[in-house]
C-alpha cells in the first residue's frame, strides 16, 4: 500500500551583514522521497544561485530537505520558495516575512506560511508538528 505525505515547509533567514542575508527554505515530513524544491526571483528559477542539500531521511520514515540562497535584503520580497511533491495538489509557495521582535542570534524564531495567493497555508505551530514526528527542535 502506497501513501502520500505532503511536505510542511517554512522559510527562515540569517543576516550576514546589512548588504547580504541568507534565506533558508525547509521542507520536512514528506513521503515519498521525490520532491522538487526551488528558489524563484520574480517567478524565474534561481538555478545557479541556490545551494541545495540532498534529501535525507527522518527517523519516522519521512524525508526532509533544505535549500538556501544569498540575497540583497532590499530584494527579499522578490524571492519565493516553491515546493512540488506528489502529495500536494498544487505547489506550495513560501516567502519569509519579518515579524518584529522575532529574531534570536540572526535566525528567525517564527515564520509565516504563505501559499501562492498569500493566504495562510498552515494553522498549527511548527514545534507541535516536530514533536509529533519526534524530530529535534531547532534552538
Amino acid at each position: 500500500m502506497t501513501f502520500l505525505l505532503p511536505p510542511v515547509g517554512k522559510v527562515t533567514h540569517k543576516v550576514e551583514d546589512e548588504r547580504l542575508e541568507v534565506l533558508i527554505c525547509q521542507a520536512f515530513g514528506f513521503y515519498p522521497k521525490e520532491i522538487r524544491a526551488t528558489w524563484r526571483k520574480d517567478r524565474e528559477i534561481c538555478k545557479y544561485e541556490a545551494f541545495h542539500r540532498n534529501v535525507a531521511p527522518n527517523s519516522d520514515g519521512t524525508y526532509y530537505v533544505w535549500l538556501s540562497i544569498k540575497i540583497d535584503p532590499k530584494e527579499r520580497d522578490r524571492f519565493r520558495c516553491h515546493l512540488e511533491h506528489e502529495g500536494l495538489q498544487e505547489p506550495l509557495v513560501l516567502a519569509w516575512k519579518e515579524e518584529r521582535g522575532e529574531s534570536l542570534r540572526g535566525w528567525t524564531c517564527r515564520s509565516r506560511f504563505f501559499t501562492s495567493v498569500g493566504k495562510c497555508a498552515a494553522t498549527f505551530p511548527i514545534p507541535v508538528y516536530l514533536r509529533r514526528f519526534h524530530l529535534p527542535l531547532e534552538q
